[in-house]
């Protein structure tokens, strides 16, 4: 009885010694610190972000305990056993109080090992964009929002073959301008991303920055393409107001030289945009030029036909006019008529190697400019192939102090004519000409908006 007694007390005797040396091995083996610090590229601490610990057993990531939302002092630490591990912080911008913080931001590392006490901080590396926005006329636009996001892997590749990867995002009105206009952005630069041959195109590391207005404010969105970012840098932005009133026809539309096969149809607008005649059941008719007078010329009618049609302009904001309409009827015989000046050959521009005339006809035409150099140089002809009533047209390439005959030579859309004008003599300017032009008429000013305003 006595010795199975004392063989049950060796037992519990070895066992214990076993557990001991057990958990004595086991502290050995876990006792190593793994700790940091998350900050920025200036030293100064994150406080709010959050940090997470993950081992690597065979191909897997294993989180490691909790993760810590760093205070003040911006530390985290861990007792952890021998092993690789990754280190995976990020925040939001509700998160931490900085100058310019994005929505969010993560820094992943490369794996490491840990084989005794180690610390190891978490550096965001920001650099700090700024800049203002304003509009046509110098003034700050306040509340817009300033966007951009990039996210890539490396450079840093640990034993593991575990890259780094870094991402920042501006949106969701994290970077706003002030009633001054003003603003800051914290982004990473784009030399970290292009040295990590992340992306094929070195260009993709670069930014997009969208500036985008508040909503209903009438200004329209700027976007700054491929941007660089190397250091604490300033880019600027102007908005333009987006003008929301649309163009008004204000006479018209008419319909003038009808023929068997072709007529003008002629409106006005209050300030520029371009031309559009539909054809009821028939060809649409563009005319992209702004302009407040408009002329567009249809071609290809069929004679004794009742044509309708529905006429509108669009300005460069793509605000459209109220659509009017109006019919007409094209005549019974062909046109046999031929074409006639309306004015002379009128000369508004001569330089040193160029030189802008312009005519009028009483129907549509085309044209032929003819330059003749009086001291027996070769003619050279300028073809006008767009049928019009009226041409401007500058005719470069020409030779300095030196005369030149212009005429002119124009048939109408019913092809009557030719039909040429008297010759007029030009010189072109020496180039030795000191001489200021000289302002003759005006300035006058007209068609005045918000933000333009045309100087005649």
């Amino acid at each position: 009885m006595c010795s199975k007694l004392f063989e049950l007390f060796r037992i519990a005797i070895t066992k214990s010694f076993m557990i001991f040396v057990f958990l004595a091995f086991a502290n050995v083996v876990s006792a190593a610190q793994l700790s940091g610090r998350v900050k920025d590229s200036s030293g100064n601490f994150i406080e709010g972000a959050t940090v997470s610990l993950f081992q690597l057993v065979g191909s897997n990531s294993v989180p490691v305990g909790n993760a810590v939302k760093v205070g003040a002092d911006g530390l985290y630490s861990w007792n952890v056993v021998a092993g690789d591990y990754i280190l995976s912080t990020y925040f939001y911008a509700t998160d931490v109080s900085l100058s310019g913080e994005p929505y969010i931001s993560s820094v992943i590392s490369e794996d490491f090992a840990v084989v005794s006490d180690t610390v190891r901080d978490v550096t965001f590396n920001f650099v700090l964009l700024s800049g203002k926005v304003i509009d046509n006329n110098q003034l700050p636009v306040a509340g817009v929002e300033v966007n951009t996001t990039k996210q890539w892997f490396g450079p840093e590749q640990g034993s593991r073959e575990k890259v780094s990867q870094y991402s920042v995002t501006h949106q969701n009105g994290s970077t706003l301008t002030d009633s001054n206009g003003n603003y800051t952005m914290l982004l990473f630069s784009s030399d970290t991303c292009i040295a990590s041959g992340y992306y094929a195109d070195s260009n993709d590391c670069l930014y997009d920055i969208s500036f985008v207005p508040p909503q209903n404010s009438g200004f329209t969105q700027q976007t700054e393409s491929d941007y660089s970012l190397t250091g604490n840098q300033t880019l600027n932005s102007v908005l333009t107001y987006a003008d929301p009133i649309a163009a008004k026809i204000t006479s018209g539309p008419l319909v003038k030289n009808i023929n068997d096969v072709s007529a003008v149809i002629e409106w006005q607008t209050d300030k520029p945009a371009n031309s559009s005649v539909q054809i009821v059941g028939g060809a649409l008719v563009n005319d992209a030029a702004l302009t407040k007078s408009h002329s567009v010329v249809l071609t290809g009618l069929t004679a004794n036909k009742v044509y309708s049609v529905l006429v509108n302009s669009t300005d460069p904001q793509n605000n459209t006019s109220a659509t009017l309409n109006t019919s007409f009827t094209t005549a019974t015989t062909p046109d046999t008529l031929l074409p006639e000046f309306l004015t002379g050959t009128e000369i508004s521009a001569v330089d040193t190697d160029r030189v802008t005339l312009a005519f009028c006809a009483n129907e549509p035409v085309t044209a032929t400019i003819t330059m003749t150099d009086v001291n027996g140089a070769s003619d050279v002809n300028h073809p006008l192939t767009t049928l019009g009533t009226c041409h401007k047209k500058t005719i470069s390439s020409l030779n300095a102090t030196t005369k030149y005959s212009i005429s002119i030579s124009m048939t109408d859309a019913a092809s009557n004519g030719p039909v040429s004008s008297l010759s007029k003599l030009v010189t072109t300017l020496s180039t030795s000409d000191v001489t200021p032009a000289k302002i003759i008429v005006g300035p006058v000013i007209s068609n005045i908006t918000d933000t333009t305003a045309e100087v005649y």
